[in-house]
């Protein structure tokens, strides 16, 4: 093998590979560092120099590169896994410093990324060589995240992400800007202007670029674009007019931006110029409808510091490993733009979605203020609706405006699908009746926005509420329909898979199921609670080393809360795993100041199994001082598991009468539901809550005598078997009540059903 360094050719096989920039200059830092190992952090801070990249656009690369040196995978690049790569085989590499490679004829097969055709040699490009391959890496980073992003919000297909290489790419032919004002050298600008523009745009595998005396395609498609403008300089920058329009249909679409000048620079100015008119194009054409929400900034914020907003809010953020440095970008956006409320908004959302839905109450007193300031100067900003909506719904003291919120979003974008997730979010995780759910989404605009093959698996599930199917018999005619669809259509069958495990977020199916989605879906999922009620059913489930092959996939990530998770569920389901490598048991005293919202049913739950050995004056001071910490609220039924936390937490600090108080609101509430909603108390197994409330109850709950106790006792094992969803918040809660015989059984019959689940599940 042969490998030019100066023309960026491998030549192979009686074939040439024309690598781009990016990938040459990988190749030249793993020759550098044959043989030993190379951590992607190191790949990013050589090949990506002062920026930030996704994992996506590191794994692109090296496929790439992987390609071109051999068809045998391992031969060069060997992948560490959880490390990095290492380089093999040097040795079988001829590299030249200088001249072509022999054999101009033999074909040349082009990597990912696009070079630039000129048939024309421009003078003075190797004097921009260095600094031309510098915006080039910079440029591809942001444009592989954007196509990436691009793919990734399919409306039919949210989880596959995989790129289409069937749609025809974007030509864009460049006509020289013109300068004027005053200012020496504006021929010569204006050359080395249109060189760099064409470097900017010709990185992305969907653009073909070329200027306007070279044809680009014989036949012009809907994608052509013409790309022109003026340059007028001023004092203190640079007022520049794009003029972007679409040859085949004339449409016309303009922009005006100005670019400061930090420097009397000449090389400065006509480089960040160019990176901005490349960053107009780009959100005028690959970025599509979504880059339409940021319109408005146009004349206020630089092209390339709204490409900056877009790729962190709606692509970093989405991926646990790059979502702190999002808000890391946007923070500095908002630092640079104080007055944008565009911004503010999106770091809210930002600030929402990087803390992993695992927050304290003060966290999400503060994010719900930063949302309400953005909204009070831009009432429908979309970003801070989102953020609004998701700490209230998190808050149990503020939940009830999660609903006001969720009808605003769906309102003011009806044609947004997060906005329908939201109201979807909040209408499951409150055990809406499923007659409500249905008027609420599926007689609504949301089945327009919906794909047809969700619209028709959440019809199903609400349909099974209705008709009292079991959820058992639910999944499985789900699973036959997919298993016929396979024969004639696996893409279709592959999609609507996809969707149901979606669903199994919103919805609580058996744990069995549930388990096998979450599985399925973990590695794509944004939030910290998929692995959070994952890890949890495994450790209800006995599955240790499931729980071990989880933690150590996300050990190192954002989520802070994860270990502390890790060990508080461990420890409530007595279970011993030393591969986990837990640190010692948190202290009462820092489980009451952790303080979460999300954790504190958990935190309750772990306090109670602690309690069992402490002296009756301990648990009133500790479960007293736990109450202390928490906000006042109503006991409701849209935040039953705190509200159920509250009350066993009452008991335990022997505040008994309000305790007592408190279940019999509940459990009030609870028998009407059952009374109005027959189908969705079964639906969504209340019986358990009723269960546990009646018996916090006691004198105060004269309906609740042992027979009502035996039938809830039936009622919720007959429904579904719903111990696998919440073993801890009976066999913890009723800890209590365990002097009595039926109680007693009760648990124990859950126990053994717990192990046979355990022994059926195959991983």
């Amino acid at each position: 093998m042969q490998y030019d360094v100066a023309n960026h050719l491998i030549k192979r096989d009686e074939q040439e590979y024309k690598l781009d920039p990016i990938i040459n200059s990988l190749l030249q830092y793993f020759l550098a560092n044959a043989n030993r190992l190379v951590t992607r952090q190191e790949i990013n801070q050589h090949v990506w120099p002062n920026i930030c990249v996704s994992d996506d656009a590191i794994n692109r690369a090296i496929s790439v590169l992987r390609k071109s040196l051999s068809d045998e995978r391992d031969k060069f690049l060997v992948t560490v896994r959880g490390e990095g790569y290492r380089f093999l085989n040097p040795d079988l590499i001829n590299i030249m410093h200088s001249g072509h490679l022999a054999n101009q004829t033999t074909q040349v097969t082009t990597s990912n990324t696009q070079t630039i055709q000129s048939s024309k040699e421009r003078p003075g490009n190797k004097a921009w060589q260095t600094k031309l391959i510098v915006l080039l890496t910079i440029a591809c980073t942001v444009l592989l995240a954007i196509i990436w992003q691009k793919n990734l919000i399919s409306s039919d297909n949210l989880i596959n992400n995989s790129l289409d290489t069937s749609i025809d790419p974007i030509t864009i032919t460049v006509s020289p800007f013109s300068s004027i004002g005053n200012r020496p050298y504006n021929a010569s600008f204006d050359k080395g202007l249109l060189n760099e523009i064409l470097m900017e745009l010709s990185v992305s595998p969907e653009v073909d670029v070329s200027e306007s005396e070279q044809p680009i395609r014989e036949s012009l498609n809907e994608q052509s674009y013409s790309l022109s403008g003026t340059i007028d300089f001023k004092p203190n920058g640079a007022k520049v007019i794009v003029k972007l329009s679409n040859i085949r249909t004339q449409r016309f679409y303009p922009a005006i931006f100005f670019v400061k000048s930090t420097d009397d620079k000449e090389d400065n100015i006509q480089s960040l110029i160019a990176k901005n008119i490349a960053a107009t194009v780009r959100l005028r054409t690959l970025h599509g409808s979504i880059a339409a929400n940021y319109e408005s900034l146009l004349n206020k914020v630089s092209p390339l510091d709204i490409e900056k907003l877009f790729i962190a809010r709606s692509e970093l953020i989405k991926h646990e490993a790059s979502a702190g440095n999002a808000l890391r970008i946007i923070e500095e956006l908002m630092q640079k733009h104080p007055e944008i409320s565009e911004i503010k908004g999106a770091f809210a959302f930002a600030f929402n979605l990087s803390n992993i839905n695992l927050w304290s109450y003060q966290e999400l007193e503060n994010n719900i203020k930063m949302s309400q300031k953005v909204l009070a100067a831009a009432p429908a900003n979309y970003d801070a609706l989102v953020s609004l909506f998701y700490s209230y719904a998190l808050h149990p003291h503020y939940r009830f405006k999660a609903f006001e919120t969720a009808e605003q979003l769906t309102s003011n974008y009806p044609d947004d699908l997060g906005a329908w997730y939201a109201q979807l979010y909040i209408n499951t995780s409150t055990f809406m009746p499923c007659d409500k759910i249905n008027q609420n989404i599926l007689e609504t605009n949301a089945q327009n926005v919906f794909s047809k093959a969700q619209v028709e698996v959440l019809r199903r599930v609400l349909n099974a509420c209705h008709s009292n199917v079991s959820h058992h018999q639910l999944v499985n005619d789900l699973k036959d329909d997919l298993n016929l669809l396979r024969r004639t259509n696996p893409q279709l069958a592959k999609q609507k898979q996809n969707i149901l495990y979606k669903l199994f977020a919103f919805f609580p199916l058996r744990v069995d199921e549930k388990l096998a989605a979450d599985r399925e879906h973990l590695r794509r999922a944004p939030r910290n609670s998929y692995r959070y009620n994952l890890l949890e059913a495994l450790l209800m489930l006995n599955q240790d080393v499931m729980a071990k092959t989880l933690f150590q996939q996300f050990e190192g990530t954002t989520a802070g809360e994860w270990l502390s998770v890790s060990q508080m569920l461990t420890e409530i389901e007595d279970l011993d795993v030393p591969s986990l490598e837990l640190s010692s048991s948190k202290a009462n005293d820092e489980l009451i100041q952790q303080n979460q919202s999300v954790l504190l049913p958990i935190t309750t739950a772990l306090l109670i199994k602690r309690a069992q050995n402490w002296s009756a004056a301990q648990r009133q001071a500790y479960f007293s001082r736990l109450l202390d910490s928490l906000p006042n609220y109503s006991m409701n039924l849209d935040s039953i598991e705190h509200s159920i936390a509250v009350i066993a937490a009452q008991y335990f600090a022997e505040k008994t009468s309000q305790s007592e108080s408190n279940a019999a609101t509940l459990f009030g509430y609870l028998t009407r539901y059952a009374e109005q909603q027959p189908e969705s108390f079964k639906f969504w197994g209340l019986a358990k809550y009723q269960l546990i409330t009646g018996l916090y109850c006691g004198a105060s709950c004269p309906d609740f005598s042992e027979e009502t106790q035996s039938q809830l006792m039936n009622a919720f094992y007959s429904d579904e078997a719903y111990w696998t969803h919440n073993k801890t918040m009976l066999s913890i809660y009723l800890l209590p009540f365990t002097n009595k015989d039926s109680v007693k059984d009760y648990l124990a019959r859950i126990d053994n059903d717990v192990k046979r689940a355990a022994s059926e599940l195959m991983f």
